[in-house]
């Protein structure tokens, strides 16, 4: 069997990314991660900052177009198996976001300093517009405009490293602009997998088997008309609301026999780079080019990511069906769980409070937990 599908969207800027007046909040302990390094100052490290959020008039409406198409396959002379794969792809324009906050500014300084050293500027000479309105890093963060002791800050440091660790010199942070606005393009795609199979039934009882994995193949975005392409793909930037590995899954055997039932279920989440913690290529050749540093092209340069390993978490349960004439007790099901049974530990990134992404492990977060479910049917 095949199946396809087309349709279009349309979607206004809601009342609060509009009208919400100005509101200034305060970042606990946010640290300047491009210019506390060079400084060293308490006032680029971890420091309370300001933060402004205010709606936007001249937003405009998203559009989107989605595409789907895929198979389900009986696989033939094996009864209760089927498999099925499917192609999806969004394409959006005008995406209403906000900015991605301090780690990817540095991320962008990063990069537009490679870049201009690339083509054979030396770092002093780099402007990357600090405190105007052609500044190069992330339009969330706001600087100031570059002062004489910025300027003898970054000599100082820049003497001491290979072009490769240098650093353009920008100003302090000013404040965090958290405002919406709209990106020009985004476009994303991928493919599901799933395999289910109903095993023939035994005398120890029923059992069902089933796996279903999502591949994403492509997540980029264009700022603006002119801007470089920005790739979101194993990657986790704030812009998107945190990590996009490329491969999640989930694994399930489940088994029934009267009145007993059991299972076991297995959760991957692949392997993806941390936008927040970067090196430079220097620094990844010294060290002989480690797997845990990956080379990562986005926004026309390459930077040098931490790679926040995959993982896996493990779920069991056991439940029972009671059989009774009592109206209290008929139609009733006991269920004990263990939710991540073998205690695994979400990864550690940067640039969260939290220390790790909440998108994808609050529930491996919590550790090994122990359920009880009493279900009635009425």
């Amino acid at each position: 069997m095949t199946r396809a599908s087309y349709s279009e969207g349309f979607h206004a800027p809601n009342l609060n990314e509009l009208f919400t007046g100005t509101l200034q909040r305060t970042l606990l302990s946010s640290n300047d991660t491009y210019r506390s390094i060079v400084t060293g100052l308490p006032t680029d490290g971890p420091s309370n900052r300001i933060s402004i959020a205010h709606g936007n008039l001249n937003l405009k409406p998203e559009t989107s177009k989605s595409k789907s198409a895929g198979v389900v396959i009986d696989v033939p002379h094996i009864k209760g198996l089927s498999v099925s794969i499917d192609y999806w792809e969004i394409a959006q324009k005008n995406v209403i976001v906000t900015g991605g906050g301090i780690a990817a500014d540095t991320a962008a300084l990063l990069a537009a300093t490679q870049a201009a050293i690339a083509s054979g500027k030396s770092v002093s000479s780099i402007d990357l517009g600090s405190g105007t309105a052609s500044y190069q890093g992330d339009p969330s963060v706001v600087r100031m405009p570059v002062t004489a002791s910025d300027i003898a800050a970054f000599n100082a440091y820049n003497a001491t490293q290979t072009p490769g660790n240098q650093r353009a010199v920008v100003g302090a942070i000013s404040y965090v602009n958290v405002s919406y606005y709209n990106a020009a393009s985004q476009f994303v795609n991928g493919f599901d997998y799933d395999l289910n199979y109903r095993l023939p039934k035994m005398k120890i009882g029923s059992f069902t088997f089933d796996t279903t994995w999502t591949y994403l193949n492509d997540f980029h975005a264009y700022t603006s008309s002119t801007a470089p392409r920005t790739d979101y793909r194993a990657s986790n930037s704030a812009n998107v609301g945190g990590a996009t590995p490329p491969w999640r899954g989930t694994t399930l055997l489940n088994w029934k026999k009267n009145q007993w039932g059991a299972g076991v279920s297995m959760y991957y989440i692949g392997r993806y780079t941390d936008t927040g913690a970067t090196t430079t290529l220097a620094t990844w050749n010294a060290l002989g080019n480690p797997t845990y540093i990956q080379p990562v092209f986005s926004n026309g340069s390459y930077s040098y990511r931490y790679v926040v390993h995959d993982t896996k978490m493990y779920n069991t349960y056991v439940s029972y069906s009671l059989a009774s004439s009592n109206k209290w007790f008929a139609n009733t099901r006991i269920r004990l769980g263990v939710d991540n049974a073998l205690d695994a530990k979400p990864p550690l990134v940067s640039g969260s409070s939290q220390g790790f992404e909440t998108s994808l492990y609050t529930r491996m977060a919590r550790g090994r937990t122990y359920t009880v479910d009493i279900t009635k049917r009425l």
